[in-house]
């Protein structure tokens, strides 16, 4: 079985002028040719099967992949987007 080294990494979003997490892995060659890569989290280095790379995008996985299933990978929102009263609601435990 041959294996490769993926990582997460951090891309521009130009419609919120903020960086954000990309919602796929790659390999750096992959993500090098992304052109919208801003930094590789070099501390998610993970090492997978190489068929799970490049089926969609060359040197990437697909969308929302998760590395050996680990379900404990998770993302994490800006709660700038929500509303103020929502985000009260939230920071009270609601």
């Amino acid at each position: 079985m041959a294996t490769v080294k993926i990582y997460q990494f951090e891309t521009y979003d130009i419609h919120t002028d903020q960086t954000k997490r990309s919602r796929r892995w790659g390999t750096l060659d992959g993500i090098e040719n992304t052109k919208v890569a801003t930094r590789v989290l070099r501390e998610t280095e993970t090492e997978v099967d190489a068929s799970v790379v490049g089926k969609s995008v060359a040197g990437l996985t697909e969308i929302d992949f998760l590395p050996n299933g680990h379900a404990e990978i998770k993302r994490t929102m800006d709660p700038s987007f929500l509303s103020s009263s929502l985000r009260d609601a939230m920071r009270a435990g609601a």
